[in-house]
């Protein structure tokens, strides 16, 4: 484990015991760096570089407090982005939370285009016992690991699993070319099952016992693993591999994903038990409206990132938002990083972040030329500040 992991995990465990009123001195960077005794300077970079990956929530305070995502929002609430100026701020957003209705509806798109699959989502977690199997469906790039995510929270704000429930993602694709790997992980395996199995091991299902496990990409599970899934879907029950004899019982929402068309890559048995199939639009598909929400949400991460307010020409962002994005949502999220970070070291010590059209990179440019509304534009353009909300910016500026 390299230096960044075990300050990650470090976090993971004091972010467990946080106290609003009281942070601890242990989550600075000064106290940190005595901890590990390495120097403060190292601490900070590997810091900043968990923040920048969205791991970590920083709190700039005089000093700056660093947090664990993924601890604070299985323990408190979630967050819309993880720069803040106080524990103050932070505490606003529970309150913004609760006087909000819940989570999906805080979702870019949820009175339109994501309307009919939060309907499913919801019927999916109401659903007595351990609620129904679903899966989302979509290109990549949609949202849907994002959306596993927050179906797992909202069960928790409406108290339908406990606030220590597990979450636990599992990527099939890792194992794609191993399939008997991929089973053991999933279901576990006994001692001797296999070259190297020294020693019985539980899998993701026992894991996520209680909680929900989110299996992304399962097209990649071959037949045979298909056909364990959907017998714990029918049974509630499994076994490890290597077992012959004996089931193990796990309560266990699940969540599928995939971006492959489902009567093609599934056997028909194994779909039967999915009843319900979410389909989560290309970002293309979900308008322009939608679409310029976004282009501001991630706007308003960066001005945070960087501290500073980002203005972007008409121009600048009218090719932007007319532009088309092969990998949809992280794709358009990735550009504007890109775009975001370029023009703050062009000019490091401005006051402000200055994008225009020159700025986006040379592919985006290129498909710009063909825009007929470019050459017509007004001069002139939009200033976004890092103090900024999304519902605040677009009631202001629903014209651009």
């Amino acid at each position: 484990m390299g230096l960044k992991d075990e300050l990650l995990s470090f976090l993971d465990t004091e972010t467990s015991s946080l106290d609003f009123e009281n942070p601890s001195n242990r989550l600075t960077a000064k106290i940190i760096a005595e901890i590990f005794c390495v120097k403060r300077n190292t601490v900070s970079h590997y810091l900043n570089q968990l923040v920048n990956e969205e791991k970590v929530i920083k709190v700039n305070t005089r000093p700056v407090y660093f947090i664990s995502r993924s601890i604070f929002e299985q323990q408190f609430f979630l967050l819309p982005y993880y720069i803040f100026n106080s524990f103050q701020e932070i505490s606003e957003h529970s309150e913004e939370i609760r006087g909000e209705g819940d989570i999906f509806e805080r979702l870019i798109g949820s009175k339109g285009s994501l309307k009919k699959a939060i309907e499913q989502i919801k019927s999916s977690i109401y659903y007595p016992s351990d609620g129904l199997p679903i899966i989302l469906c979509g290109p990549t790039g949609v949202g849907k690991s994002y959306t596993a995510e927050l179906m797992y929270h909202y069960s928790i704000e409406k108290q339908i699993i406990p606030n220590n429930a597990p979450f636990i993602n599992f990527n099939c694709a890792q194992y794609a070319n191993n399939p008997e790997l991929m089973s053991s992980n999933l279901f576990g395996y006994v001692k001797g099952a296999f070259t190297g199995a020294d020693k019985t091991k539980e899998g993701m299902l026992k894991a996520a016992d209680g909680g929900v496990l989110f299996l992304d990409e399962v097209h990649r599970l071959n037949a045979e693993g298909q056909e364990k899934l959907f017998t714990f879907l029918d049974q509630g029950t499994y076994r490890r591999m290597g077992e012959s004899e004996g089931q193990h019982k796990a309560n266990v929402r699940i969540i599928f994903a995939t971006n492959m068309n489902l009567e093609e890559n599934f056997l028909q048995t194994f779909l039967r038990r999915i009843p319900i199939r979410v389909v989560i639009p290309g970002l293309d598909e979900r308008g322009d409206k939608e679409k310029k929400q976004f282009i501001y949400l991630f706007l308003i991460q960066e001005a945070r990132k960087l501290g500073k307010p980002i203005k972007i020409t008409n121009k600048a962002l009218n090719t932007l938002s007319k532009y088309y994005y092969i990998g949809n949502i992280g794709d358009l999220k990735n550009t504007i990083k890109y775009i975001s970070a370029s023009s703050f070291a062009k000019k490091p010590h401005t006051q402000e972040v200055y994008i225009t059209l020159r700025d986006l990179p040379d592919q985006v440019i290129k498909d710009a030329l063909g825009y007929k509304e470019n050459k017509y534009e007004k001069d002139g353009g939009i200033t976004i500040h890092p103090h900024t909300t999304l519902e605040q910016f677009y009631e202001t500026n629903t014209t651009h």
